[in-house]
């Protein structure tokens, strides 16, 4: 509370329509069709109708909580934890990635990919900022900021897609970690490493 009042609440993060097909892309991989026709199946509204009813477009805005919901029942399906996430989130990156992007990234190595985080960032999430501290061979350090609406399915997700990327880019054994925040907060300090 400030002044006796309550300070506004911040808007959700706003999430690509492309985040969530790769990810329900990305659990077919892992688990098959079936278990991927059966998180669709039984996601409820409003996301289950619109993505039942083919209304889930990939260059669309959508809350971020929607993907936070598909992890969630890809757990429940599959029965993973939360590390599924991250799964989800590498597996995912190096779909979509493969395609148009791949000659780019065969130019990059990963620091230089930490340069562009802005951008990355942008291409999937709407709202959130990220800050790189440092971007040298073989280490970075990076704040996310703005994730309302992230909990740990969504910070997972994001160590696993960079992980992704940075394997793309030429990285040896790509891991990330939450340093500081994450969680239910919607902000988190990660470090990355890679050889």
């Amino acid at each position: 509370m400030v002044g006796g009042r309550r300070a506004p609440r911040a808007p959700e993060a706003r999430i690509r329509g492309q985040a969530i097909h790769s990810a329900l892309s990305a659990f077919s991989t892992l688990h098959g069709a079936d278990a991927m026709k059966q998180v669709v199946a039984s996601l409820p509204e409003p996301i289950g109708p619109t993505l039942r009813d083919a209304e889930l477009k990939t260059a669309g805005w959508y809350p971020l909580p929607w993907l936070r919901i598909v992890h969630r029942v890809a757990r429940e399906v599959s029965g993973e934890d939360v590390t599924l996430s991250r799964k989800l989130g590498f597996a995912a990156t190096q779909a979509d990635a493969r395609g148009i992007y791949n000659p780019l990234l065969s130019f990059v190595d990963p620091s230089q990919l930490f340069r562009h985080a802005e951008r990355v960032l942008e291409l999937y999430v709407e709202g959130p900022a990220v800050t790189v501290h440092f971007a040298d061979r073989g280490h970075a350090e990076a704040t996310f900021e703005a994730m309302n609406g992230a909990d740990e399915s969504i910070w997972m997700n994001i160590l696993g897609a960079t992980e992704g990327l940075i394997s793309l880019a030429g990285g040896i054994d790509a891991t990330a970690a939450v340093i500081g925040g994450g969680g239910d907060e919607p902000r988190a300090v990660i470090g990355f490493s890679w050889s």
